[in-house]
């Protein structure tokens, strides 16, 4: 039988401790959890740490690391890659919402077509205040979309053609392979 393919997830954090809660909760009650949740706390000065702290002993696939200082964003995210070991990683923002039932289609979609580089939705926003949805679409269309590893890192790398051009950032599913 074939090996089931690993999730990783990958949160950097900083300041965002009135959102974590929240975005933690829609990552652990997911029907397909993570092989690996890591969250990266960079020198956040609110009350991020014991946040993520608390969910970590209840969540043995929570790995919480730290930073004394903030190193920045794409500092974190290259650590949190660097360490990260599932065949798949999804990287979501420590103020995103993941709706029920993203990783668990996400991934059957993948393990259906074990050569997509990438898996994604259409994003919808929340408004922290208002709680008002919006929603958007992605520029390749209202049908699903193959793309090769080939063509993901064109699409990354911004040299793809016509109107495929967006990554897919906080919404997605990326293959090890492309990254």
């Amino acid at each position: 039988s074939s090996r089931r393919a690993t999730l990783s997830v990958l949160t950097p954090n900083y300041d965002h401790g009135r959102y974590l809660a929240r975005a933690i909760e829609a990552v652990v009650s997911q029907s397909r959890p993570p092989d690996e949740y890591i969250i990266l706390d960079d020198g956040s000065t609110d009350n991020s740490l014991e946040i993520i702290e608390r969910y970590a002993s209840r969540y043995s696939f929570i790995r919480v690391l730290r930073h004394s200082t903030n190193q920045g964003a794409l500092a974190s995210m290259r650590e949190l890659l660097d360490i990260a070991t599932g065949d798949y990683i999804y990287g979501g923002s420590a103020d995103d919402y993941v709706l029920p039932g993203f990783f668990e289609e996400s991934m059957n979609l993948l393990s259906r077509f074990p050569h997509a580089g990438l898996c994604c939705s259409d994003p919808a926003f929340l408004d922290g205040d208002s709680e008002a949805v919006s929603k958007s679409k992605l520029p390749w269309g209202n049908s699903a979309r193959y793309f090769s590893l080939c063509e993901l890192a064109r699409v990354i790398q911004g040299e793809a053609s016509g109107d495929i051009r967006a990554s897919s950032g906080d919404r997605s599913l990326t293959t090890r392979a492309a990254i």
